[in-house]
């Protein structure tokens, strides 16, 4: 008799044992009868679980600081373009850019030019292009100079000298030469020669022109 009864009592507590929910779990009424609890896993709160993943931080991405100087990404602008349209420094971005701000009655832009167009004759087709920023002048005057000196590349207008906030300058010619990445690599107040030209231009490229 004292034997069935311990039987009994430990069956009894067996029973409650298994009621009580496990650690990490937690106890819901049954959508089907709301009388029946039925227990569903809980995520951690700091790492969740394989059902429950903790979604990951992000990691934010540094960014280049951006200016005209050597080793700054160089700042966007969009300018009229003399052939019509608004032309924008993003627009190249992938390309070798000559970046060359300039005037008509500049001596030192005229000296330089012959050198400018043949450099995007030269690299033209290996991702590489000048843009050339005329700074106070109207259309039809240097739609004449650009016919003279054979300018097929863009050519830009910035009669207000907006430009000059983004890249400021003590004189003109004054040039930038950036990357496929839009970084300044090289930059010059004063006449380029052409072999300047090439010996900035041609490592960005990956190869030597003919």
């Amino acid at each position: 008799m004292l034997k069935a009864l311990g039987v009994l009592c430990l069956l009894l507590l067996t029973s409650i044992a298994c009621s009580q929910p496990q650690d990490g779990a937690r106890r819901v009424q049954s959508g089907a009868d709301p009388q029946v609890m039925v227990e569903t896993p809980t995520p951690c709160d700091k790492c969740g679980d394989k059902e429950h993943p903790r979604p990951a931080t992000p990691v934010p991405t540094p960014t280049r600081p951006r200016g005209a100087g050597v080793g700054q990404e160089a700042p966007d602008f969009g300018l009229p373009s003399l052939k019509g349209g608004t032309v924008h420094l993003s627009d190249y971005r992938g390309q070798v850019v000559l970046l060359n701000f300039w005037a008509t009655w500049c001596g030192f832009c005229r000296v330089e030019m012959p050198s400018l167009v043949a450099a995007q004759q030269r690299y033209g087709k290996q991702g590489f292009v000048v843009l050339a920023v005329d700074l106070g002048e109207g259309a039809d005057q240097v739609a004449g100079f650009a016919s003279q000196y054979g300018m097929e590349f863009p050519v830009l207008l910035d009669q207000e000298g907006a430009t000059m906030d983004l890249y400021p300058t003590r004189g003109i010619p004054m040039t930038l030469i950036l990357d496929r990445e839009g970084v300044v690599r090289y930059a010059q107040v004063g006449m380029l020669a052409d072999e300047d030209i090439r010996r900035q231009v041609e490592p960005l490229l990956g190869s030597v022109g003919s």
